[in-house]
């Protein structure tokens, strides 16, 4: 099955001369936390929570027998799902960093073929992007995430083959996107940014 999402956010981590170290499990079991607490040296500098968009059809062929049909339908429209990671991320950074003192960074692992980076935008701004136009969803979530997706500072987008991931900067906090353009070694003039539409 190749390498976890987790196992590739550490990776693309440690490569920045960052340590990510995971929460004990005391730590756990008294509530939500996110994945990581990320350290240069031994000063704390952000906190990292991965999702990884699976393909669903990828375990069902694993285990259908040879000349068998497989699949379905499924309640997994996607942007759905990743509003729903972008949630879910925002309580686990919360429970630890309430007063965002330290930036928060959601890395979303798409092994999934049929998702993009697009989708990601789509679910942040409820804006569908094609080639000619930008349309506006009216069937997105949207309300779920309005101010959930603020305490995000920075998103990560990884997919198979590319060694770096993509970035989406809300733009929210200037100090904490100083730190993560330091400490991930990105220019800040290559930020992809639609502050306007957030």
């Amino acid at each position: 099955m190749g390498q976890s999402g987790e196992d590739r956010v550490v990776d693309y981590l440690t490569s920045h001369c960052l340590r990510p170290r995971r929460f004990t499990k005391a730590q756990m079991a008294k509530g939500k936390t996110p994945d990581f607490r990320v350290y240069q040296g031994r000063a704390l500098t952000f906190y990292c929570e991965v999702k990884t968009k699976e393909d669903w059809l990828l375990p069902e062929a694993l285990k259908a027998p040879p000349g068998t049909i497989f699949g379905g339908l499924r309640d997994d429209f996607t942007y759905f799902r990743l509003t729903e990671y972008i949630h879910n991320a925002a309580q686990q950074f919360a429970a630890v960093n309430p007063a965002e003192e330290y930036p928060n960074v959601l890395a979303i692992v798409a092994n999934d073929p049929d998702v993009s980076f697009s989708d990601l935008l789509t679910a942040l701004t409820g804006l569908l992007f094609t080639n000619r136009r930008v349309l506006r969803l009216s069937d997105l979530p949207q309300s779920k995430i309005k101010n959930e997706k603020l305490r995000i500072h920075l998103y990560l987008w990884f997919v198979s083959g590319a060694t770096e991931p993509q970035h989406f900067w809300p733009e929210v906090h200037v100090e904490h996107d100083r730190t993560l353009c330091r400490l991930l070694s990105i220019d800040p003039r290559s930020r992809f940014r639609l502050t306007h539409l957030f």
